[in-house]
């Protein structure tokens, strides 16, 4: 209540006022700092206001500081953008260009190939058509095979009897390997049951007993039971290497059998293979023969640009002869003239000195200058003034001849000097010409080189793919 301060309704004045510029979209800072600077030179302005003056042009730098550098990225991006687009441009016109000079190039290499040239050309083409037509023949033949053995691939008839037929052969394998086994056993059965035979009979003789009634009861003195006891632990031991066998039987069995899984499990593996090369040969033919019809429209497209650019060229060259032989033909009459003009000035000049030499112009000077004295004279004859002024003529023409005859000399010299000038200018660009000939020929070679280097290539490839195929 102590301070001072404006009265209410002046701060609420001016309070107004700053919060109209503040809240309309025309406000610049400038405005705003103005309406504070009002607000705070008034009389006994409140602190706030100023703490609020403060953190506003804090705020106002920060957001200034911001929007600058927003706007220099905004114009950094915007300069990058239209840099690029224009390099977009200059290389699309740049290959426009290149594509255009190169078919030009071709079309002047063309315009200048020998027959013998567009014959092996013409040999190449159609030896790459043959290749091309039997790759295309054994792709179709190769897909009449695949269309035909696809219905066997996925038979379910098919793939039980193959099943069934290797299970049999498993079975027929096992069967082999006990029958060969039991051989084994009962050759050493039978050669076991003579020697068997003939202990019993042997222990018969010795107890005086049938064979009916002997027990082969071990006896410890007797020497004949000791055989016959190491006699059956040779037996024990043919019954454990027996075991031994059927046990290594079954061993080999089981690996045989896990062998067979594994080679099953391969051929699975390999049929998956070659149905995964067999889709990547069908792609790779499927690629071959869009590029065969590529070639072909771009043959096709070359050959009509090429006729047309031939057309084009040769109407320019036919317009560019005419045109040659109109101004040769008009330059030839315009130098006949003045060959002839010449030669007329040249006589009448022959003439002026003949007569110079012989005197009578030095005594028509005399004349005139003594008919310029008569005519001084008062009593001088009207017939003498006549004839002084028809002399004076005379004398006046033949200055004008003169004078002409030495301008158009000069004139001669100089357009039979342009003319020269002019010579050598076609001569420079005839050289031109055959530079730039040999230079188009000299890139159709290499370019050539390049489609039968390409060509070669395509053939290997082809060849390659074949020899996987079969």
């Amino acid at each position: 209540p102590t301070e001072q301060t404006l009265p209410l309704t002046e701060r609420r004045d001016a309070g107004l006022k700053l919060q109209q510029l503040l809240e309309s979209e025309q406000c610049s800072l400038a405005d705003a700092q103005v309406a504070f600077e009002k607000l705070r030179s008034a009389k006994n302005c409140p602190g706030k206001v100023h703490r609020q003056f403060k953190k506003l042009q804090q705020t106002s730098d920060e957001y200034v500081e911001q929007l600058q550098q927003a706007l220099n990225r905004r114009e950094i991006s915007e300069a990058m953008d239209k840099w690029a687009h224009c390099h977009r441009e200059f290389s699309r016109m740049q290959s426009w260009v290149s594509g255009k000079e190169n078919s030009l190039r071709t079309l002047q290499s063309s315009q200048k190939t020998s027959l013998i040239e567009r014959k092996s050309q013409l040999t190449e083409l159609e030896k790459l058509l043959d290749s091309i037509n039997a790759l295309e023949s054994n792709f179709n033949g190769w897909q009449k095979l695949k269309e035909e053995f696809s219905d066997f691939l996925y038979d379910d008839n098919l793939t039980s009897r193959y099943k069934s037929l290797q299970d049999t052969a498993q079975v027929v394998g096992d069967m082999r390997r006990s029958v060969s086994l039991q051989n084994v056993f009962d050759s050493h059965v039978a050669e076991f049951q003579s020697w068997l035979d003939q202990q019993e009979l042997r222990i018969g003789a010795v107890l005086n007993k049938p064979d009916n009634e002997i027990c082969l009861r071990p006896f410890a003195d007797d020497p004949d039971i000791e055989e016959a006891e190491e006699k059956l632990k040779e037996l024990k031991h043919i019954e454990k290497f027996f075991n031994q066998t059927e046990t290594y039987w079954l061993m080999n069995t089981h690996s045989n059998g896990r062998a067979l899984i594994d080679s099953c499990r391969q051929n699975a593996n390999l049929q998956r293979e070659t149905e995964s090369r067999i889709s990547a040969m069908d792609s790779l033919c499927k690629q071959v023969k869009s590029l065969t019809e590529e070639t072909d429209a771009r043959k096709g497209d070359f050959e009509l640009l090429l006729q047309l650019e031939i057309g084009k060229r040769l109407a320019q060259s036919d317009e560019l002869n005419a045109g040659l032989r109109e101004r040769i033909l008009q330059q030839k009459k315009g130098i006949e003239k003045l060959y002839g003009k010449l030669k007329v000035q040249l006589e009448s000049k022959k003439l002026i000195e003949s007569e110079i030499s012989n005197g009578k112009l030095h005594n028509l000077t005399r004349a005139i200058e003594a008919g310029e004295g008569l005519k001084q004279k008062s009593n001088c004859p009207p017939y003498v003034a006549a004839h002084v002024k028809e002399v004076e003529g005379l004398w006046c023409s033949l200055d004008y001849k003169l004078t002409r005859v030495q301008k158009e000399v000069k004139d001669s010299i100089r357009k039979r000097l342009e003319v020269r000038q002019q010579l050598q200018e076609a001569d420079s660009r005839l050289k031109d010409l055959e530079t730039l000939f040999n230079d188009l020929s000299r890139q159709k070679k290499v370019l050539l080189n390049e489609q039968v280097q390409q060509v070669n290539e395509l053939k290997f490839q082809t060849l390659k793919e074949d020899g996987h195929k079969l």
